[in-house]
């Protein structure tokens, strides 16, 4: 077997090298194609992944905003409520307050009414008093004016037996005429006090009497203060009282107790 020269030997490993490059090129470019091919695959596959999460997402992104504008409208009509109420409870303490102030001055009223009721009632109390009072005079000054009344019926039946009879009855004597003439002289200067007033038979009774010079037929002019009010004729006489019937229309509603009686004229 003949030796292989240096050369021969060179351009095999040179032929060789020349067959490995391309196969080795090829079988890179391979790789990379199958690579690729297997890195394309698995994107789409990432991204239909991805992009059906995204499609939920979108989705739940939706219903999200969807219950957020329910949400808002919610907010927004709880705000409206609560502004209402709001002003309901202003107008509730405006009224409430209003009350406070009506019940403050009712029991204010109440207090001044309590206190004006003790008055009155007070008042009311005296007013009993007095009435009973006036009550038991009226009762005594009725108890007088019939005395007064019987004893008046009296004398008078008296007076017309006497003056059937024509008797003289001490300083007066009584003749056909009916006149009564005075024996002496008399005390003119003769003034009292109007001590009862009987408007029911226009007559009153004064506080002097014969013991005073009075006589019947006498006339008294009445006053209140100075004031003149009319005159009374005196047709009943006692000892330190006398009575006389009104002259004037207008006593029983002017003359009152304890009204001046002054001595005027003397019987005609």
């Amino acid at each position: 077997m003949v030796p292989k020269s240096k050369f021969m030997i060179k351009w095999q490993i040179v032929k060789r090298k020349e067959f490995i490059v391309p196969v080795s090129v090829v079988l890179f470019l391979l790789i990379v194609v199958i690579g690729e091919f297997y890195y394309l695959q698995r994107y789409r596959e990432e991204k239909r992944v991805l992009q059906n999460k995204l499609n939920a997402l979108s989705t739940e992104a939706s219903v999200l905003k969807r219950k957020i504008r329910d949400s808002e409208n919610k907010l927004s009509d709880m705000e409206k409520k609560l502004r209402e109420k709001k002003l309901k409870i202003d107008s509730l303490s405006q009224k409430l307050e209003k009350e406070k102030k009506a019940r403050l001055d009712t029991f204010q009223r109440l207090i001044s009414l309590e206190s004006r009721l003790k008055e009155e009632k007070a008042a009311a109390q005296r007013t009993k008093e007095n009435l009973a009072q006036a009550l038991k005079e009226v009762e005594e000054l009725k108890q007088k004016v019939q005395s007064l009344t019987a004893e008046k019926e009296h004398l008078t039946v008296q007076l017309q037996k006497l003056t059937a009879k024509k008797v003289s009855l001490g300083s007066v004597v009584v003749g056909s005429s009916g006149k009564q003439e005075p024996s002496s002289r008399r005390v003119v200067n003769i003034e009292g006090k109007v001590i009862a007033v009987v408007k029911e038979y226009s007559f009153c009774v004064i506080s002097v009497g014969s013991i005073n010079g009075v006589r019947e037929g006498d006339l008294f002019s009445l006053y209140h203060g100075s004031r003149y009010l009319g005159d009374i004729k005196i047709d009943k006489v006692r000892k330190s009282l006398a009575a006389g019937e009104f002259l004037s229309s207008s006593l029983p509603r002017l003359l009152k107790k304890g009204d001046r009686a002054v001595y005027k004229s003397p019987a005609k």
